[in-house]
C-alpha cells in the first residue's frame, strides 16, 4: 500500500518536472487580456506602454458610463481592444459626451460590431468596421520553415495626416491586417477624416459602403416609403461600380475624426495592439505611431467589453460561486481532501458484480414528435421555414459555393442552382426571391406558404 502511494507521488512530480522542462506551446487566440503573455494578449504590450506615455496609461474594468461619471477618469484619453464591441445606448451616449469634452478614443475591434453598436458608431461619426481578424499559425509555420509567399503579406503605408511622423512601408502578414475601415464619403464634405495608415489590397469591391451611412439610412427610409422593395435593388445603385478583381487599391486601415473636442479612431487591427505587434520589429513602430495619437493625456484602456466565451462560461460555472465564499470553499477544500483519502485507502483491488446494461433505447422518433407538437402549439411557422431555409443555404454553399443568405442573393445564384438542379432558371429565381422574403419575413407565414417552403426546399435539396 505504502509503495503504490510512494510510486503515484513520484510519477506526479516527474511528470510536473518534465512539463515545466518541455518548451512552451504559443496559443494564437486573441483575448486581450493584461495577464495573458501570449502572442495575442497584452501582458507586454500594457507593461511597455505603462513605461513609454509620459501622461501615464492604466487598465482599468470600467464602461463609457462609469468613466464618464468618474471625475478623475472623465478627462483621459481612451483605449478599447476587444473582438467584439457590444456598447448599450447609456454607454454610446456616455462615449460621445466624452469625446466632445476633450477625450480621445481610440477602438480596434476584431470583428464586426453588434448591429445596434454597429449603426450607431456608423450613422453619428460616419465609420464602420469591415472584415473578420482571423489569424493563422500556418503563416508562421512557413515563414520559419521559408516556404512563405507574397499572398500571405500585406503592404501597409503610414500616411500620418496630421501627424509629425513621415510616411512608412510595412510588411506583415495578411491576417493581422485583415479588415479595414469604411468610411462615409458623403459626410467627408462636412467633416474632416484623417487617414492614418492604409494597406494596398486586390480587391473586387473598392466601392464599398455601410448600409448604416446617413445617406443609405434615409434612401431606405424614402425607397419603403415609395413601396420599393429592398431586395430587388442592383447594388450600383447603392454602393456604386465594382472593378474587377485583382484591381490593386488603398484600404484605409486607421481613420480619426474630430467629434467635438475630441476624437475618434477606428483602427482595423486590434492584433497589432498586443504582445505580438510590440515585439514585432516590423509591427512596434506602427504600434508606437497609433498610439502617439492618444499620448497627449493619461490613456485608460478599458476592459469592460473584452469578455470572452470562456469569462462567460466561467460566470455560469457553479464553482465560481463555490469559491467566493468562505465557508463553501472550506467544504469544498474538505471534500476534497477526504477523496483524496478514502482513494489512497481504497486503492486495493476489490471485486465487484458487472452489473447487466440493457441496450439504450431509440428516441429519435419521439424527440421528433415532441418538436413537432411544440411547434404545433405555438404556431410558429416562420421559425420552421428560418431553420429549413438555413439548412437549404448551407446545403448550397458547401455544394455550389453559392451564398444565398447574404443581403442581396448574387446574381448567379438562380442560373448555377438551375444547371445543377435542371430546373428553369425563371422559376429557380422566383423561387428563391420568395423563400428569402419567407425568411426575413417578421410576422408569420400561414400554414399553406409554410407547406410549400418547405416542399420547395426539400424538392431542390434533393436535385442538388
Amino acid at each position: 500500500m505504502h509503495k503504490y502511494i510512494l510510486f503515484i507521488v513520484v510519477l506526479v512530480a516527474a511528470c510536473f518536472i518534465l512539463g515545466q522542462r518541455m518548451p512552451r506551446q504559443f496559443v494564437w487566440e486573441p483575448t486581450f487580456a493584461g495577464s495573458d503573455r501570449q502572442p495575442f494578449g497584452c501582458y507586454v504590450f500594457d507593461s511597455v506602454m505603462a513605461q513609454s506615455m509620459h501622461h501615464g496609461y492604466t487598465v482599468q474594468h470600467k464602461t463609457f458610463s462609469q468613466i464618464s461619471s468618474d471625475t478623475a477618469l472623465r478627462h483621459n484619453n481612451l483605449l478599447v481592444l476587444c473582438d467584439y464591441l457590444n456598447l448599450s445606448r447609456i454607454d454610446l451616449q456616455s462615449l460621445d459626451r466624452l469625446m466632445r469634452n476633450g477625450s480621445h478614443v481610440m477602438i480596434a475591434v476584431g470583428q464586426p460590431a453588434y448591429a445596434f453598436t454597429d449603426s450607431t458608431l456608423a450613422y453619428n461619426y460616419g465609420l464602420a468596421y469591415d472584415g473578420r481578424a482571423y489569424f493563422s499559425a500556418e503563416n508562421v509555420k512557413r515563414f520559419v520553415r521559408g516556404q512563405y509567399s507574397t499572398e500571405d503579406y500585406d503592404t501597409l503605408l503610414w500616411s500620418g495626416n496630421g501627424t509629425i511622423y513621415p510616411p512608412m512601408r510595412v510588411v506583415t502578414f495578411r491576417s493581422v491586417s485583415f479588415g479595414n475601415v469604411i468610411v462615409d464619403q458623403r459626410m467627408c464634405r462636412e467633416v474632416k477624416f484623417d487617414t492614418l495608415m492604409w494597406k494596398y489590397s486586390q480587391t473586387s469591391y473598392p466601392n464599398e459602403q455601410c448600409e448604416y451611412f446617413r445617406y443609405y439610412t434615409k434612401r431606405r427610409k424614402e425607397m419603403r416609403r415609395k413601396g420599393i422593395e429592398m431586395q430587388y435593388i442592383d447594388s450600383a445603385e447603392w454602393f456604386g461600380p465594382r472593378l474587377e478583381v485583382g484591381v490593386i487599391v488603398k484600404k484605409p486601415l486607421a481613420v480619426t475624426r474630430l467629434v467635438g473636442k475630441g476624437r475618434l479612431t477606428i483602427v482595423a487591427m486590434p492584433f497589432a495592439l498586443t504582445n505580438y505587434g510590440v515585439l514585432n520589429r516590423q509591427l512596434s513602430p506602427i504600434v508606437m505611431r497609433l498610439m502617439t495619437q492618444i499620448a497627449d493625456r493619461p490613456v485608460v484602456r478599458t476592459t469592460a467589453y473584452m469578455k470572452s466565451s470562456a469569462e462567460h462560461d466561467a460566470e455560469l460555472s457553479p464553482m465560481r460561486y463555490v469559491l467566493s465564499h468562505k465557508q463553501l470553499r472550506h467544504a469544498w477544500y474538505l471534500a476534497a481532501l477526504i477523496l483524496v483519502l478514502f482513494c489512497a485507502f481504497k486503492a486495493r483491488r476489490q471485486q465487484r458484480v458487472i452489473p447487466v446494461i440493457s441496450k439504450p433505447r431509440n428516441h429519435s422518433l419521439e424527440f421528433a414528435k415532441l418538436i413537432g407538437t411544440l411547434y404545433y402549439q405555438h404556431g410558429d411557422n416562420t421559425d420552421i421555414v428560418r431553420k429549413k431555409f438555413a439548412f437549404l443555404a448551407e446545403h448550397i454553399r458547401a455544394a455550389l459555393q453559392i451564398d444565398i443568405l447574404g443581403h442581396q442573393l448574387p446574381p448567379e445564384a438562380a442560373r448555377k442552382i438551375a444547371m445543377r438542379t435542371g430546373l428553369d432558371e425563371v422559376e429557380t429565381a422566383d423561387y428563391l426571391r420568395r423563400l428569402r422574403l419567407d425568411y426575413w419575413t417578421e410576422g408569420n407565414i400561414d400554414d399553406r406558404e409554410m407547406k410549400w417552403a418547405i416542399d420547395c426546399m426539400e424538392r431542390i435539396m434533393k436535385l442538388i
